[in-house]
């Protein structure tokens, strides 16, 4: 085998154990967003409050009618508001929040 043929089976292994890394991530995304589907962990506690309160006119509450500060990322509970505002809920939120995590691995790996 030439250091060529070596550089390219290299080359060759070293793309399919990214492509295998990417997998892997978007596989662990997917796992958690279904296990975790009906529930609401971590974050997704906060943020879909503020999702839902935004969506029905209370911009930045956690109460409804009472402004707070605690959402550290407004511009995600906006984003996740839309779902709430056209009617569908906390499923099509963490719908597109999956999407968007999914979409993160994938420009990551870019």
């Amino acid at each position: 085998m030439s250091a060529g043929d070596a550089e390219q089976v290299l080359t060759l292994v070293g793309r399919l154990a990214a492509v295998a890394a990417v997998a892997v991530g978007l596989a662990v995304v997917l796992a958690t967003s279904v296990s975790s589907f009906r529930t609401f962990l971590g974050d997704p506690t906060i943020y879909l409050v503020y999702a839902k309160n935004f969506a029905n006119g209370n911009i930045f509450s956690f109460n409804p009618g009472e402004f707070s500060s605690g959402s550290t990322s407004p511009l995600w509970s906006i984003v996740l508001g839309i779902p709430y505002a056209v009617g569908f809920g906390a499923s099509a939120a963490k719908v597109v929040a999956l999407i968007a995590t999914a979409a993160a691995v994938l420009a990551g790996a870019w």
